[in-house]
């Protein structure tokens, strides 16, 4: 969902405009992706602790409980969002992060959601 393109796109000589115009668009396609991913205890303790600050995103409103997980962030580029992760169960995890991304003609908005389930009771074969 976005109304208008970067600044540096409008920028742009008319056919270099329209070419990145639609790589841009077939970029921010909707689409699904996949990945499997280790967390052992430790990890979930660090992640019960909150956001991390560290990088480009600062984070407010943040509540943890022991089946939901939310918080504002504020980005660079006057980006700001919210994220919501739930614990249906105890072994399936669902959520959605909500991201506005401030445009010349308005904001944009992305929406991203997320879905897991526990699938190992090891890390063996997962990726670190």
């Amino acid at each position: 969902d976005m109304p208008g393109m970067p600044p540096e796109v409008e920028k742009m000589a008319p056919a270099q405009r329209t070419r990145t115009e639609a790589a841009l668009r077939e970029a921010w396609k909707p689409r699904t992706a996949a990945a499997k991913t280790c967390l052992t205890k430790t990890d979930l303790a660090e992640m019960a602790k909150g956001p991390d600050d560290s990088g480009d995103c600062k984070y407010s409103n943040v509540k943890v409980t022991g089946t939901r997980w939310e918080a504002d962030m504020a980005c660079g580029n006057g980006r700001t969002g919210r994220t919501v992760l739930n614990a249906s169960s105890s072994d399936r995890v669902s959520g959605t992060v909500i991201m506005r991304i401030p445009t010349s003609k308005g904001d944009g908005k992305s929406t991203i959601e997320i879905s897991g389930r526990w699938a190992s009771a090891s890390c063996k074969g997962y990726e670190d």
